[in-house]
């Protein structure tokens, strides 16, 4: 729910100045979800809905939304990191919203 009320606050502040960005992380679990993690699992695919529905209503205001998977990198203290990322996974995201090259005000 942390993305939803740090957009909440900003939003209307982006509109303001018609400029803004925000960037979401999320893991592999997006696409491969991991036994055990159920409720996990929905929050991160739920955040990665919000990014899509937020760049498409918020995208003609200037504010570009998008999600970053760490798909590709291991988990941090990981020793172990050997199983190779699935081609669906190494590949980058699509961009959610594009209007071009802006410059903040």
């Amino acid at each position: 729910m942390s993305a939803v009320f740090f957009a909440r606050e900003v939003i209307p502040h982006m509109q303001k100045k018609q400029w803004g960005r925000i960037i979401t992380i999320t893991s592999i679990t997006t696409k491969q979800p991991v036994s055990d993690l159920v409720l996990s699992n929905a929050v991160r695919t739920g955040v990665v809905g919000l990014v899509r529905s937020l760049a498409n209503e918020f995208g003609k205001d200037g504010i570009l939304v998008n999600n970053v998977g760490r798909a590709s990198l291991p988990p941090t203290g990981s020793k172990n990191w050997r199983k190779p990322v699935p081609p669906l996974l190494a590949r980058p995201s699509r961009r959610f919203s594009t209007l071009g090259p802006r410059t903040p005000p």
